[in-house]
């Protein structure tokens, strides 16, 4: 039966799953948010228009640089930083909201252009994985 469960279900095992309501503060452009652990490590904020709903994840690393995982709000950088969707086709196929995921495109955009030193990664954008890769690499100097 396992091969017909759900993907995040499969990797979870048998640990619990637990729901959340993004009710927490406006942060850094975006309307709510949640304090996943309750000191400021990894905030989720609510990135919705591609499914019903997602989160994108704001992790503040030991060295206080900060990276924003965007989940699949932009397939690509050049998604955020045009902003415009992927190929029309994928886009009218795969979004469940189209007005609020290019709603959230244009947000993610502004965060762009308002700390360009932050790197936003997307799920399906492997140059940007890639250069996060080599960006978080410790310095050996």
């Amino acid at each position: 039966m396992a091969q017909h469960q759900g993907m995040i279900k499969r990797l979870l095992c048998d640990n619990p799953i637990e729901l959340f309501d993004l009710a927490g503060p406006a942060y850094a452009g975006f309307q709510a948010s949640y304090d996943l652990f309750g000191d400021g490590s990894i905030l989720l904020i609510p990135l919705l228009g591609h499914t019903a709903g997602p989160a994108g994840m704001f992790i503040q690393r030991a060295n206080g640089a900060h990276i924003f995982l965007i989940a699949d709000a932009a397939w690509f950088g050049e998604n955020y930083l045009t902003p415009s969707p992927m190929h029309p086709l994928i886009w009218s196929i795969l979004s469940h909201d189209k007005a609020t995921a290019i709603h959230t495109l244009i947000k993610l955009h502004h965060f762009a252009r308002r700390y360009p030193t932050i790197p936003m990664i997307a799920m399906h954008d492997a140059s940007m994985q890639e250069a996060f890769g080599d960006h978080a690499k410790p310095d050996t100097d």
